[in-house]
Protein backbone atom coordinates (compact mmCIF):
# COMPACT_ATOMS: atom_id res chain seq x y z
CA UNK A 1 0.00 0.00 0.00
CA UNK A 2 2.94 2.37 0.56
CA UNK A 3 4.49 1.91 -2.89
CA UNK A 4 2.04 4.33 -4.48
CA UNK A 5 3.04 7.09 -2.05
CA UNK A 6 6.69 6.63 -3.05
CA UNK A 7 5.70 7.00 -6.70
CA UNK A 8 3.77 10.20 -5.98
CA UNK A 9 6.80 11.59 -4.14
CA UNK A 10 9.06 10.69 -7.04
CA UNK A 11 6.70 12.36 -9.51
CA UNK A 12 6.55 15.54 -7.43
CA UNK A 13 10.34 15.69 -7.18
CA UNK A 14 10.74 15.14 -10.92
CA UNK A 15 8.34 17.99 -11.63
CA UNK A 16 10.03 20.30 -9.14
CA UNK A 17 13.48 19.56 -10.55
CA UNK A 18 12.23 20.51 -14.01
CA UNK A 19 10.20 23.53 -12.90
CA UNK A 20 7.02 21.89 -14.11
CA UNK A 21 3.79 23.16 -12.58
CA UNK A 22 1.28 20.78 -14.13
CA UNK A 23 -1.41 18.65 -12.48
CA UNK A 24 -0.71 14.96 -11.93
CA UNK A 25 -3.14 12.29 -13.07
CA UNK A 26 -3.16 8.59 -12.31
CA UNK A 27 -3.77 6.54 -15.44
CA UNK A 28 -3.36 2.78 -15.02
CA UNK A 29 -5.13 2.53 -11.69
CA UNK A 30 -5.42 -1.21 -11.21
CA UNK A 31 -3.06 -4.18 -11.37
CA UNK A 32 -0.66 -4.39 -14.31
CA UNK A 33 -1.31 -6.67 -17.30
CA UNK A 34 -4.98 -7.20 -16.58
CA UNK A 35 -4.65 -8.08 -12.90
CA UNK A 36 -4.37 -11.39 -11.08
CA UNK A 37 -7.00 -14.00 -11.92
CA UNK A 38 -9.47 -14.75 -9.10
CA UNK A 39 -8.10 -11.86 -7.03
CA UNK A 40 -8.37 -8.56 -8.91
CA UNK A 41 -12.12 -8.93 -9.45
CA UNK A 42 -12.93 -10.11 -5.93
CA UNK A 43 -13.88 -8.42 -2.67
CA UNK A 44 -10.25 -8.35 -1.54
CA UNK A 45 -9.30 -5.95 -4.35
CA UNK A 46 -11.33 -3.19 -2.69
CA UNK A 47 -8.79 -2.76 0.10
CA UNK A 48 -6.16 -1.52 -2.33
CA UNK A 49 -8.64 0.39 -4.47
CA UNK A 50 -10.16 2.48 -1.65
CA UNK A 51 -6.74 3.11 -0.14
CA UNK A 52 -5.52 4.24 -3.56
CA UNK A 53 -8.39 6.71 -3.86
CA UNK A 54 -7.59 8.12 -0.44
CA UNK A 55 -3.90 8.50 -1.24
CA UNK A 56 -4.75 10.22 -4.51
CA UNK A 57 -6.91 12.74 -2.66
CA UNK A 58 -4.16 13.40 -0.10
CA UNK A 59 -1.53 13.92 -2.78
CA UNK A 60 -3.66 16.21 -4.94
CA UNK A 61 -3.94 13.86 -7.91
CA UNK A 62 -6.36 15.66 -10.20
CA UNK A 63 -7.91 12.64 -11.90
CA UNK A 64 -7.94 8.89 -11.40
CA UNK A 65 -8.79 6.65 -14.34
CA UNK A 66 -10.06 3.20 -13.46
CA UNK A 67 -9.22 0.42 -15.91
CA UNK A 68 -11.53 -0.95 -16.82
CA UNK A 69 -15.24 -1.61 -17.10
CA UNK A 70 -14.98 -4.91 -18.96
CA UNK A 71 -11.99 -7.03 -19.87
CA UNK A 72 -9.04 -8.31 -17.91
CA UNK A 73 -9.16 -9.77 -14.43
CA UNK A 74 -9.70 -6.36 -12.85
CA UNK A 75 -12.84 -5.41 -14.79
CA UNK A 76 -15.70 -3.76 -12.93
CA UNK A 77 -18.23 -6.04 -14.60
CA UNK A 78 -18.20 -9.82 -14.57
CA UNK A 79 -17.00 -10.93 -17.99
CA UNK A 80 -19.54 -13.77 -18.14
CA UNK A 81 -22.68 -12.39 -16.50
CA UNK A 82 -22.00 -8.65 -16.95
CA UNK A 83 -23.12 -8.16 -13.34
CA UNK A 84 -21.12 -5.76 -11.15
CA UNK A 85 -17.99 -7.00 -9.42
CA UNK A 86 -17.27 -5.74 -5.87
CA UNK A 87 -15.11 -2.80 -7.03
CA UNK A 88 -18.04 -1.51 -9.09
CA UNK A 89 -20.17 -1.04 -5.97
CA UNK A 90 -17.27 0.52 -4.07
CA UNK A 91 -16.50 2.90 -6.93
CA UNK A 92 -20.12 3.96 -7.33
CA UNK A 93 -20.62 4.63 -3.62
CA UNK A 94 -17.38 6.61 -3.48
CA UNK A 95 -18.66 8.81 -6.29
CA UNK A 96 -21.97 9.31 -4.51
CA UNK A 97 -20.47 10.29 -1.16
CA UNK A 98 -17.07 11.95 -1.63
CA UNK A 99 -16.42 15.42 -3.01
CA UNK A 100 -14.43 18.53 -2.17
CA UNK A 101 -11.72 19.34 0.33
CA UNK A 102 -9.35 16.69 1.63
CA UNK A 103 -8.45 16.58 5.33
CA UNK A 104 -5.86 14.70 7.32
CA UNK A 105 -7.30 11.67 9.12
CA UNK A 106 -5.08 9.70 11.47
CA UNK A 107 -5.23 6.22 12.96
CA UNK A 108 -3.20 4.85 15.85
CA UNK A 109 -3.53 1.30 14.52
CA UNK A 110 -1.34 0.00 11.66
CA UNK A 111 -4.15 -2.17 10.31
CA UNK A 112 -6.46 0.83 9.74
CA UNK A 113 -6.07 3.30 6.88
CA UNK A 114 -8.30 6.37 7.12
CA UNK A 115 -9.03 9.35 4.88
CA UNK A 116 -11.47 12.26 5.05
CA UNK A 117 -13.22 14.55 2.58
CA UNK A 118 -16.29 16.71 2.45
CA UNK A 119 -19.45 14.76 1.79
CA UNK A 120 -21.23 15.39 -1.47
CA UNK A 121 -23.71 18.26 -0.86
CA UNK A 122 -26.25 16.67 -3.19
CA UNK A 123 -26.44 13.74 -0.78
CA UNK A 124 -25.92 15.42 2.59
CA UNK A 125 -26.29 18.84 4.16
CA UNK A 126 -23.41 21.20 3.28
CA UNK A 127 -20.85 20.89 6.06
CA UNK A 128 -21.11 17.11 6.29
CA UNK A 129 -17.89 15.10 6.44
CA UNK A 130 -17.15 11.62 5.15
CA UNK A 131 -14.39 9.43 6.57
CA UNK A 132 -13.49 6.36 4.56
CA UNK A 133 -11.22 3.58 5.72
CA UNK A 134 -10.02 0.02 5.39
CA UNK A 135 -9.62 -2.54 8.18
CA UNK A 136 -7.24 -5.35 7.26
CA UNK A 137 -7.47 -6.94 10.70
CA UNK A 138 -9.39 -10.21 10.99
CA UNK A 139 -11.47 -8.93 13.91
CA UNK A 140 -13.76 -5.95 14.50
CA UNK A 141 -12.33 -2.65 15.68
CA UNK A 142 -13.90 0.32 17.47
CA UNK A 143 -13.69 3.65 15.66
CA UNK A 144 -13.54 6.83 17.73
CA UNK A 145 -14.22 10.26 16.26
CA UNK A 146 -13.48 12.53 19.25
CA UNK A 147 -14.29 15.76 17.39
CA UNK A 148 -17.81 14.51 16.72
CA UNK A 149 -18.53 12.60 19.91
CA UNK A 150 -22.23 12.00 20.46
CA UNK A 151 -23.29 12.85 16.93
CA UNK A 152 -25.32 10.46 14.81
CA UNK A 153 -23.44 9.04 11.85
CA UNK A 154 -24.30 7.01 8.77
CA UNK A 155 -22.07 4.00 8.17
CA UNK A 156 -21.59 2.04 4.97
CA UNK A 157 -19.52 -1.07 5.70
CA UNK A 158 -18.57 -3.40 2.89
CA UNK A 159 -17.79 -7.00 3.82
CA UNK A 160 -17.28 -10.15 1.80
CA UNK A 161 -20.42 -11.80 0.49
CA UNK A 162 -18.89 -15.26 0.78
CA UNK A 163 -16.81 -17.36 3.11
CA UNK A 164 -13.59 -15.38 2.60
CA UNK A 165 -12.21 -12.22 1.00
CA UNK A 166 -11.88 -13.94 -2.39
CA UNK A 167 -15.63 -13.89 -2.89
CA UNK A 168 -17.19 -12.42 -6.03
CA UNK A 169 -20.05 -11.16 -3.87
CA UNK A 170 -20.09 -8.19 -1.54
CA UNK A 171 -22.33 -7.11 1.34
CA UNK A 172 -23.22 -3.62 2.48
CA UNK A 173 -24.10 -3.49 6.17
CA UNK A 174 -24.65 -7.27 6.07
CA UNK A 175 -27.02 -7.08 3.09
CA UNK A 176 -25.91 -8.81 -0.10
CA UNK A 177 -25.62 -6.33 -2.95
CA UNK A 178 -27.80 -7.11 -5.95
CA UNK A 179 -28.11 -5.11 -9.16
CA UNK A 180 -30.87 -7.18 -10.74
CA UNK A 181 -33.82 -5.39 -9.12
CA UNK A 182 -36.04 -3.03 -11.08
CA UNK A 183 -34.97 -0.11 -8.89
CA UNK A 184 -31.29 -0.56 -9.69
CA UNK A 185 -28.48 -0.28 -7.17
CA UNK A 186 -29.24 1.33 -3.82
CA UNK A 187 -26.97 1.99 -0.85
CA UNK A 188 -28.79 2.07 2.47
CA UNK A 189 -26.71 3.37 5.38
CA UNK A 190 -26.94 2.26 8.97
CA UNK A 191 -27.52 5.11 11.39
CA UNK A 192 -25.46 4.91 14.58
CA UNK A 193 -25.09 7.13 17.61
CA UNK A 194 -22.37 6.22 20.05
CA UNK A 195 -19.69 3.60 19.63
CA UNK A 196 -18.84 2.77 16.00
CA UNK A 197 -17.74 -0.78 15.31
CA UNK A 198 -16.03 -1.57 12.04
CA UNK A 199 -16.32 -5.22 10.97
CA UNK A 200 -13.32 -7.46 10.53
CA UNK A 201 -11.69 -7.39 7.08
CA UNK A 202 -13.90 -4.60 5.82
CA UNK A 203 -13.80 -1.23 4.16
CA UNK A 204 -16.29 1.57 3.89
CA UNK A 205 -17.50 5.02 4.80
CA UNK A 206 -18.66 6.98 7.84
CA UNK A 207 -20.68 10.12 7.11
CA UNK A 208 -21.13 12.73 9.84
CA UNK A 209 -24.16 14.67 8.55
CA UNK A 210 -24.03 17.39 11.23
CA UNK A 211 -20.25 17.84 11.29
CA UNK A 212 -20.69 21.45 10.16
CA UNK A 213 -17.14 21.67 8.80
CA UNK A 214 -16.61 25.22 7.59
CA UNK A 215 -14.72 24.34 4.41
CA UNK A 216 -17.36 21.79 3.50
CA UNK A 217 -20.18 24.16 4.34
CA UNK A 218 -18.82 26.97 2.20
CA UNK A 219 -17.58 25.04 -0.82
CA UNK A 220 -19.44 25.92 -4.02
CA UNK A 221 -21.98 23.32 -5.15
CA UNK A 222 -21.18 21.40 -8.32
CA UNK A 223 -23.81 21.88 -10.96
CA UNK A 224 -21.74 20.43 -13.78
CA UNK A 225 -23.94 18.87 -16.48
CA UNK A 226 -23.47 15.22 -17.36
CA UNK A 227 -21.60 16.04 -20.57
CA UNK A 228 -18.93 17.77 -18.51
CA UNK A 229 -18.96 15.39 -15.56
CA UNK A 230 -15.22 14.69 -15.82
CA UNK A 231 -14.11 18.32 -15.50
CA UNK A 232 -12.01 18.89 -12.37
CA UNK A 233 -12.27 21.86 -10.08
CA UNK A 234 -9.77 23.22 -7.59
CA UNK A 235 -10.09 24.55 -4.08
CA UNK A 236 -7.81 26.22 -1.60
CA UNK A 237 -6.48 23.93 1.10
CA UNK A 238 -4.43 25.02 4.12
CA UNK A 239 -2.05 22.66 5.85
CA UNK A 240 -1.64 22.76 9.62
CA UNK A 241 1.48 24.92 9.15
CA UNK A 242 -0.71 27.63 7.68
CA UNK A 243 0.85 27.55 4.22
CA UNK A 244 -1.82 27.75 1.56
CA UNK A 245 -1.69 25.75 -1.61
CA UNK A 246 -4.09 24.77 -4.31
CA UNK A 247 -5.40 21.30 -3.60
CA UNK A 248 -7.04 19.59 -6.51
CA UNK A 249 -9.59 17.08 -5.38
CA UNK A 250 -9.76 13.70 -7.01
CA UNK A 251 -12.38 13.12 -9.68
CA UNK A 252 -12.81 9.49 -10.54
CA UNK A 253 -13.12 8.81 -14.24
CA UNK A 254 -14.16 5.54 -15.81
CA UNK A 255 -13.50 4.51 -19.38
CA UNK A 256 -15.59 2.65 -21.93
CA UNK A 257 -18.54 5.03 -21.63
CA UNK A 258 -19.09 4.30 -17.95
CA UNK A 259 -21.10 7.32 -16.84
CA UNK A 260 -20.23 8.51 -13.35
CA UNK A 261 -23.15 10.09 -11.54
Amino acid sequence: MDLLVDQFTMARKLMADNNCNKPIRLGESSSVSGGLDHVADRFVAGFLWLDKLGQCALHAITRVYRFNVWGGSYSLLNRTTFLPNPDYYLTLLYKRLVEGYTFNASSNAPYIRAYANCAKPQRYTPGALVVYMVNVKDEPVTINLPQFSGQAVDVYWFTSGGEDVLSLDIRLNDVLMDSSGKNGISFTPKSIQGSIEMPALSYGFIVIPDANVEKCRDQPPTTTPRSRALVTKHYEYSRSSGAALKMWFVKLCLTLYFIVM
